[in-house]
């Protein structure tokens, strides 16, 4: 019986010897993992997600009229921002409640993860009277904020007001507004407004205002939630001409005190818009002009810009669309890289964004443009724009991805385009549970809609 023991103890040692062996040849074998958040896209690895919309690209989360309008309506969705509490995803965008240009705010949220948005309310500054699209940030205790230009009795103003969080109920309250010039229009130039937040908790908000002449003031706002109130800390009016328009759309910072403001304005000598930056190196309390005053692709003809950026590594993204004659008419999308801190510029994308499944033979005469950038946190830069389909006078909305050796990756088919009409993303960015999304506006023959679209895949598989 002791001997049988002994055998059957020693079969036991072999097959586990047998199976550390095999345990051991399997770990061998078994490929490192790579985590595919840290791996940035190149040229040899395009996005799998967002090659083409209709192959596992983008699904609709929200499109629809957001108040009874025509073809010629504003709804819009223009920005994204995440509770960092709860983790739900606020969409702000715009409605136009009467087809009057008695135009809302609109704030929609989800709460299933970006797969549905549904309106949680509107609001006005003043009831009756215009609010604009607007600025949208996060103040660090004080909840989602939102700045803009809404119109009072006599004047648009440039108001802020907050947001609050109470679950799905929550409601704006005004809190501040500025006049330059009491009766004086404070007014918007861009579809949507990137604000900057410093370290500090300051909240700068880019703004165009008219003193009691009429002249025209480029102005960085400052608002401080300890104490509800704006404070103008750049007020320039850089051309001596009533009327011109010239005001900020951007603001970024470095955390470190730098800040850059990057708008459009009107020169006396060229009424055509073009591009403007300025810098301060110490907090806002100064500024100057860097070395691209105006810029236009061809001179006399418009450039308007619409986002700046700041990346991670500490890159400046300027973007827009330049209109070009010699190429008979075309709009170009533009997109300028700069690595020393606005000084000098590098050209990354200064041609149209042509539909390449539509490609017609007549010259694009279409609209061309990129709106907005987001850098998600493996570093990928996604950017959103509208592109013409060549020769039919329609657009797309689009996403397309800046590649590491500044090649280009993304939609070729874009959504939402009907014969004749536009379709625009005005924002792309991604959420903590890295999924990609985009929003606009899309133009059919009989109505005007806002869409929110989602990425059917996980932003770590995009590579």
């Amino acid at each position: 019986m002791q001997q049988v023991r002994y055998a059957h103890f020693s079969r036991v040692l072999l097959v586990l010897g047998l199976l550390l062996t095999l345990g051991a040849c399997l770990s061998i074998q078994k490929p490192a993992q790579v985590d595919p958040v840290t791996v940035a896209p190149t040229a040899t690895q395009p996005s799998r997600c967002v090659e083409y919309d209709t192959v596992g690209g983008f699904q609709d989360a929200f499109v629809g009229q957001l108040e009874t309008q025509g073809p010629d309506g504003f709804d819009s969705i223009v920005q994204f921002i995440e509770d960092p509490g709860t983790g739900l995803i606020y969409a702000l965008g715009a409605q136009d409640n009467t087809g009057a240009n008695q135009f809302e705010a609109v704030m929609m949220a989800s709460t299933d993860q970006g797969q549905t948005f549904s309106t949680v309310n509107s609001f006005q500054f003043t009831a009756g009277q215009p609010t604009f699209l607007a600025s949208l940030a996060w103040l660090e205790g004080f909840g989602i904020t939102l700045a803009g230009p809404g119109k009072s009795a006599i004047s648009t103003t440039w108001r802020a007001a907050s947001f609050s969080l109470s679950g799905m109920s929550g409601v704006w309250t005004p809190e501040a507004s500025f006049e330059l010039s009491p009766g004086k229009e404070c007014i918007a130039f861009s579809e949507n407004g990137r604000p900057y937040v410093d370290s500090s908790g300051d909240l700068f908000v880019p703004a165009g205002c008219l003193d009691a002449s009429n002249e025209n003031h480029w102005m960085v706002l400052r608002y401080r939630a300890s104490t509800g109130a704006f404070t103008a800390v750049d007020d320039v009016d850089l051309f001596t001409d009533p009327g011109v328009q010239e005001a900020p759309v951007a603001i970024v910072g470095d955390g470190a005190g730098t800040l850059w403001a990057a708008g459009n304005s009107f020169s006396v000598l060229n009424t055509a818009p073009g591009w403007l930056i300025r810098k301060s190196t110490d907090g806002g309390q100064s500024w100057t002009t860097l070395p691209l005053p105006l810029w236009q692709k061809e001179a006399g003809q418009e450039a308007l810009l619409r986002d700046l950026y700041r990346t991670q590594n500490g890159d400046l993204y300027a973007m827009g669309s330049a209109r070009v004659t010699t190429a008979g008419g075309q709009e170009h999308a533009v997109v300028k890289r700069s690595s020393d801190g606005g000084a000098t510029w590098t050209d990354l994308h200064s041609a149209p964004i042509i539909n390449a499944t539509q490609i017609l033979s007549a010259p694009d005469l279409g609209y061309n443009s990129f709106y907005r950038m987001h850098e998600a946190n493996d570093g990928t830069l996604f950017f959103a724009a509208e592109g013409a389909i060549s020769g039919s006078g329609a657009s797309t909305a689009m996403v397309r991805i800046l590649l590491s050796d500044d090649t280009w990756a993304g939609e070729d088919g874009g959504s939402y385009a009907e014969l004749g009409k536009r379709a625009r993303a005005f924002t792309v960015w991604t959420d903590s549970n890295q999924h990609v999304y985009k929003g606009g506006r899309a133009a059919t023959s009989t109505v005007t809609q806002a869409f929110i679209r989602r990425l059917t895949c996980n932003r770590t598989e995009l590579y």
